[in-house]
């Protein structure tokens, strides 16, 4: 687990070094020049190392002090009592709030910024970070003759802290990830991604794994040792695997910023295609004087009694202009290929209309000399007699 998190940290950095560009149709962010978030990323990603590193080397000290202490037979134990313990608790304890503000961070961007939503998980933050300290100095003062009340006490209160944390940002994630999915089913999102997204996003491993880790002490199973020990590297895998799926989507989407708004977004969180018929005909197309189309004076084509010519209404036409999309999630580049093919057979039917067009008005001319011919020839048949 501390392998795939350490990997996923250096593609982290190594994907936000990269250049992309920051929004459709803009300049590349340069090398040097990083954004807040990438900042802010950078510094959480190096605080989850730094701790999770430090939290595995100190359960390797427990286990070997732990195997010495037994006189080489299987420990039965991992001693508690030490400044290592303390240390590690300290570590543990970073790591949880570390993963918990990333979360919550997570809750904040996928409700649209939205500060009513991360009122209570903030307040739980703040327990967390504190029965945290009461733990650690309870853990390198008290000896092992001391009475574990208080100590078992703030264990408690840490506990739930984390759990309602991260059981609030999961619950609440979902519920907007899977509704704002539901209403927009038809952009073509399928419900395996839907799903994937949620899991992803609300760090549901993370809050499974709190879960087993309060339910195992509780029951004091031997398990609640396994459980603890990898609750610190959970938490920052689960963070870690947030940071690289948005790295992801910006990479493949060209530095759009992602939002789950179910008024004008989709799920993917960009602005769906715009595709807007235009009612109003393309100039040429209608009652032309160019083509000699209606009640044209350039041509002379007049609605006349003497040349027995009815005015016929010019054919009305509705061409539909297809807007390119503006969103750049992946179901959409094939819709943009369909939006190509669609305006150029708009083009080519244009084309024909207008070939058809010129011949109708040149049939129309050659029929109104015909008609004015039939008509001024019994006219001159009469002069003659």
């Amino acid at each position: 687990m501390l392998g795939l998190f350490l990997a996923l940290v250096f593609a982290v950095i190594h994907y936000t070094r990269r250049e992309h560009p920051r929004s459709s149709g803009a300049s590349p962010t340069p090398r040097n020049e990083w954004t807040r978030e990438d900042r802010l990323l950078f510094v959480g990603s190096m605080v989850l190392t730094v701790t999770t590193s430090a939290n595995w080397i100190c359960s390797c000290l427990r286990l070997l002090k732990a195997y010495h202490a037994s006189s080489g037979s299987a420990p039965s134990h991992i001693e508690m009592d030490s400044t290592v313990s303390a240390a590690q608790v300290v570590l543990r304890v970073l790591t949880w709030c570390v993963a918990d503000m990333v979360v919550i961070s997570r809750v904040y961007v996928v409700w649209s910024g939205k500060l009513a939503v991360i009122i209570l998980p903030a307040i739980s933050l703040a327990v967390l970070l504190a029965s945290g300290m009461a733990i650690a100095y309870d853990t390198a003062v008290l000896d092992a003759d001391s009475p574990d009340t208080t100590f078992a006490n703030w264990k408690l209160v840490n506990s739930w802290s984390t759990i309602f944390t991260n059981v609030y940002c999961t619950g609440m994630i979902t519920w907007r990830i899977l509704r704002v999915s539901r209403a927009h089913a038809q952009t073509g999102k399928s419900p395996l991604s839907a799903a994937l997204a949620a899991l992803v996003e609300s760090a549901m491993f993370y809050t499974t794994i709190a879960i087993l880790t309060y339910a195992t002490a509780e029951a004091e199973h031997v398990s609640n040792a396994f459980f603890i020990e990898i609750s610190a590297p959970s938490a920052a895998l689960a963070s870690v695997v947030i940071h690289v799926r948005a790295i992801w989507r910006r990479e493949r989407w060209g530095g759009e910023t992602e939002r789950w708004r179910g008024d004008r977004a989709g799920p993917g969180g960009m602005r769906g295609p715009s595709m807007l018929a235009s009612a109003s005909p393309k100039p040429g197309v209608g009652a032309s004087p160019m083509l000699g189309l209606g009640a044209s004076p350039m041509l002379g084509l007049r609605a006349s009694s003497m040349l027995g010519l009815r005015a016929s209404p010019a054919p009305k036409l509705r061409v539909s202009s297809i807007c390119p999309p503006v969103s750049r999630r992946p179901e959409d580049h094939a819709r943009g290929s369909w939006d190509v093919e669609a305006q150029r057979r708009g083009d080519k039917a244009s084309g024909e209309t207008r070939e058809s067009e010129k011949e109708w008005g040149t049939r129309s001319r050659s029929d109104g000399n015909s008609s004015s011919t039939s008509t001024l020839r019994p006219m001159s048949s009469a002069v003659v007699r």
